[in-house]
């Protein structure tokens, strides 16, 4: 409902709700509308809008739902929650982002304030998430974990756009398409991620028919028996994770090149927050395989693996795009991603991924951690949050509601009629016919009326 608020206001004031540049310009009138809402009307209108992408895409506080959306089939679940359903929310932030970076009010005060909300809302989310991921034995929840993270970062990537300095690599024209290079970057991420968050549901799915129970289950045993799953859920995992020299590295590299470039704008909040999430996602993806294919229990159930050639064919395929799309840095800025890559302390963290991928798969489980393990079993007890204080607040104005209802209902219902009836019938009994009686009642009305005047007098000097 924000949102649509907020597109009925850019209607109105922008005279377009066309968010695509046309010759690299907007559509929209965005001048016209920061000018004319000022700096806080313009951080009102863009966060309204931006209430859609946030909970579409699962950002926090708003991510609860995309971790219990695991109900549906295998192959459903792998569409949404890699490529179209959730990613709509980052989608439309990016095409917004080029919509006001041609307009040239990218910059304006009022647009960086939410642009440097989305920043920190984005990458907390990708930290969040892929410490959820750490904590979860089931399969799929993992995965939605995962999501939430990834969408996090193509959030969080994508809303340093204003913060970038200018210079010959700010934008980049691909066609004709003038696109803001964290744009390009998230895209990319994008692309990575939707091969091989695909390849995982598709893998978790199959280890869930075989298995009979949808919660990490797998020894080497069983991943020598499923070799074509082990082969699927590592080229994903490692084209993923960040580690050298898979696509995920080279994207990850130009996002903290990105990320390094605003510092002096944003904060090393952002650094922190974006190689924290790093560290924590490539340990959950190792962990994901391990349990499943090296080092978890012994299924206790287990059908041949080769009975579904179908099921087999399909997240192979997605698996081995996964692992192709190493070329896709190479062939959209090979510039961009590469000067990235080769830098020093880039190339350092990408050891430490890999290290920490290798330490996962050998020990995936660090065993309870307490409170700490209770809170991300728990989401963050965001869940919590809605059921009591939100529901609970609700319940409290619903019961308020009702007995103002109620009073409302009784005052004119029954108490008005009856005092009506009550003075009626007062009335009645003066109107006797006696002449007496109404000289008495004249007598008294003008002693009542002689009293309130005196005391008014006697209040006014």
């Amino acid at each position: 409902m924000p949102m649509l608020g907020a597109i009925a206001a850019i209607g109105i004031l922008g005279g377009s709700l066309i968010l695509t540049p046309v010759s690299g310009v907007s559509a929209i009138n965005w001048s016209h509308v920061v000018s004319t809402l000022g700096i806080g009307g313009t951080v009102a209108l863009l966060l309204a809008f931006m209430f859609g992408p946030y909970t579409k895409s699962a950002q926090v506080p708003f991510n609860d739902w995309l971790l219990t959306a695991m109900t549906g089939p295998t192959s459903v679940s792998a569409l949404l929650h890699s490529a179209t359903m959730v990613a709509a929310g980052v989608y439309i932030f990016m095409r917004l982002t080029e919509s006001l970076y041609a307009a040239g009010v990218i910059t304006y005060p009022g647009v960086e304030i939410m642009y440097l909300v989305t920043v920190y809302v984005g990458l907390l989310t990708a930290l969040l998430g892929a410490l959820f991921a750490m904590m979860i034995d089931e399969r799929k929840v993992i995965l939605a974990g995962s999501t939430m993270s990834s969408l996090g970062f193509m959030m969080g990537v994508t809303a340093l756009t204003p913060f970038i300095p200018q210079s010959p690599f700010a934008t980049i024209n691909i066609g004709q398409y003038v696109v803001p290079l964290a744009v390009l970057v998230a895209f990319s991420y994008l692309i990575v991620h939707a091969l091989s968050k695909a390849t995982l549901f598709l893998v978790s799915g199959h280890l869930i028919h075989v298995t009979h129970t949808r919660f990490n289950m797998g020894n080497l045993e069983l991943g020598k028996k499923m070799k074509l799953a082990f082969y699927a859920t590592l080229a994903a995992a490692i084209s993923l994770g960040g580690v050298p020299p898979l696509a995920g590295y080279w994207i990850h590299a130009a996002m903290d090149e990105v990320t390094t470039e605003t510092i002096s704008v944003v904060g090393y909040g952002a650094y922190i927050l974006m190689l924290l999430a790093s560290l924590a996602y490539v340990a959950f993806l190792a962990r994901f395989a391990s349990l499943n294919f090296i080092k978890g229990e012994a299924p206790h159930v287990h059908e041949e693996h080769g009975k579904y050639p179908l099921m087999v064919a399909a997240y192979v395929i997605t698996g081995t795009a996964a692992l192709a799309a190493l070329a896709i840095p190479f062939v959209l800025k090979p510039q961009i991603f590469i000067e990235a890559g080769i830098d020093p302390v880039v190339i350092a963290i990408g050891i430490v991924l890999w290290v920490i991928f290798v330490v996962a798969l050998i020990r995936p489980r660090v065993g309870n951690l307490g409170l700490i393990t209770k809170i991300f079993e728990r989401r963050y007890y965001i869940q919590a949050f809605m059921d009591v204080v939100l529901a609970g607040f609700g319940s409290i104005l619903t019961l308020a509601a009702f007995y103002i209802y109620r009073g409302i209902d009784i005052f004119f219902n029954f108490i008005i009629p009856d005092a009506t009836t009550a003075l009626s019938r007062y009335i009645r009994t003066i109107q006797r016919g006696y002449l007496r009686t109404y000289l008495e009642m004249i007598l008294v009305t003008l002693a009542v009326a002689i009293l309130i005047i005196l005391l008014i007098i006697i209040a006014l000097l």
